[in-house]
């Protein structure tokens, strides 16, 4: 299975397992029907009577979605009964041109569905106990958004963790250059924003650039065309 992002943070206390979802009680029952049923602070994550038929519920519910999109956000993992009922119905739309990204706060949850429930699919992507800051600083995640993918909530999980997944889809990336290099791939561009000064924004650095006269080289001209980009855009809006 591609479990490509692995928890780092782990305890047997439920209070101290992870840094991201807090909560007093964690419990792995059994449906009637004999799938695992993760119950946190009392909350089931899944049906107690059939897991499967509310997961096809949840896939019904998203039908639209899946036939237009090939690449999914999931919001919620569970023990992955949605999740397994999503991808089959994204494999008969689109074959095998499809991609999920998974995104749970709860590391715990996620190391019983390795253990029970875990199926093999290498266009599945695993995001686990991560703030949002450590979500949106990851080039693959961020390159996966611009496309906008379809976004697929799993009630119950959001229902639980609705304030995690909301500072996600809300989320403002800080303008300070030191954040910013950490998406430039270019070695010599992100060194060349570091040399302005980690603190301060993008805009004051072009602002001094500005104001200084110090274009010394090519970059320094990318830079105030950004500039003049930003502008412009900022002007139409």
């Amino acid at each position: 299975m591609s479990a490509n992002r692995i928890p780092t943070h782990s305890s047997s206390n439920a209070k101290e397992t992870n840094m991201v979802a807090k909560y007093e009680s964690y419990e792995l029952k059994y449906s009637r029907t004999g799938h695992p049923v993760p119950v946190i602070d009392g909350v089931h994550l899944h049906s107690i009577y059939n897991p499967i038929k509310e997961a096809e519920a949840l896939v019904e519910k998203s039908r639209t979605v899946l036939k237009e999109k090939s690449e999914i956000l999931l919001l919620g993992l569970g023990m992955g009964h949605h999740l397994e009922a999503m991808v089959n119905e994204l494999s008969k739309y689109h074959g095998d041109n499809y991609r999920v990204m998974v995104i749970d706060p709860n590391e715990r949850c996620y190391e019983d569905y390795l253990r029970h429930r875990a199926f093999d699919d290498s266009k599945v992507t695993y995001y686990i106990g991560e703030t949002p800051e450590m979500l949106y600083s990851d080039r693959t995640l961020v390159d996966f958004l611009v496309k906008r993918p379809g976004i697929v909530s799993h009630t119950a999980s959001f229902n639980l963790y609705g304030q995690y997944f909301k500072s996600i889809l809300s989320y403002k990336a800080p303008k300070d250059i030191g954040n910013a290099s950490k998406l430039v791939t270019d070695p010599i561009l992100r060194d060349k924003l570091l040399s302005l000064g980690a603190d301060q924004s993008i805009s004051e650095a072009i602002e001094g650039i500005n104001e200084g006269g110090t274009v010394t080289d090519s970059l320094d001209y990318l830079l105030l065309a950004y500039g003049n980009i930003e502008s412009a855009k900022g002007e139409r809006a």
